[in-house]
């Protein structure tokens, strides 16, 4: 129910009277006192909501990088890029939007779409970014390629580039096809390779 104006809980958010009101028979420092009490009771209960609000946000996040990495580790990503991917996907989207894409769901468990689930043209760019990232080109070229060597990995993935890795991913989100690689990177590819 709405307080009318007047009321009590309106009176409460409101500045109260100077320390020189009250009734003139009190002391100057009892009336000091009382407005000082009362003005710390009213910023606490003023400011609460807000202060449960941030440490509810926090919690929410909170929850939501501990879902996400946990879903990325439980698909045989180590656990240090898991938490990368939970920490940076919660950062770059927040947890509504996240939540809105149905990536989490409103226990901030996480949904198996969270492999396709950046499907519009302005996530995808995003997400993709976040994965490259905190996988490393080379190891997503290492397991692509299924490669033992980590210098051939590194090799291929400058020939590569991230950019180019990052547009190719991004258009596979979106359900596109990602294009053909130029040759020259194909052939600086095959050379590391032939090393």
């Amino acid at each position: 129910m709405r307080s009318a104006p007047g009321s009590q809980e309106a009176r409460l958010c409101s500045p109260g009277p100077g320390p020189d009101a009250g009734d003139p028979a009190e002391g100057p420092a009892m009336r000091t006192t009382l407005a000082s009490v009362l003005a710390l009771i009213t910023l606490t209960a003023c400011g609460g909501g807000d202060d449960e609000a941030e440490a509810q946000r926090k919690a929410d996040e909170k929850a939501a990088i501990a879902s996400i990495a946990q879903y990325w580790e439980d698909t045989g990503i180590a656990a240090d890029k898991a938490d990368c991917l939970g920490t940076d996907l919660v950062e770059v989207f927040g947890v509504p939007h996240l939540q809105d894409l149905e990536i989490l769901d409103d226990k901030l468990e996480t949904s198996t779409t969270i492999a396709t689930g950046f499907t519009s043209a302005a996530d995808a760019p995003k997400a993709a970014t976040v994965i490259v990232d905190c996988l490393t080109l080379p190891g997503i070229m290492a397991q692509q390629y299924q490669l033992k060597d980590d210098a051939v990995a590194t090799c291929i993935a400058d020939a590569y580039g991230r950019d180019r890795m990052i547009e190719a991913m991004a258009l596979q989100m979106q359900g596109k096809p990602a294009g053909e690689t130029p040759a020259e990177v194909t052939t600086a590819m095959e050379k590391c390779v032939e090393k």
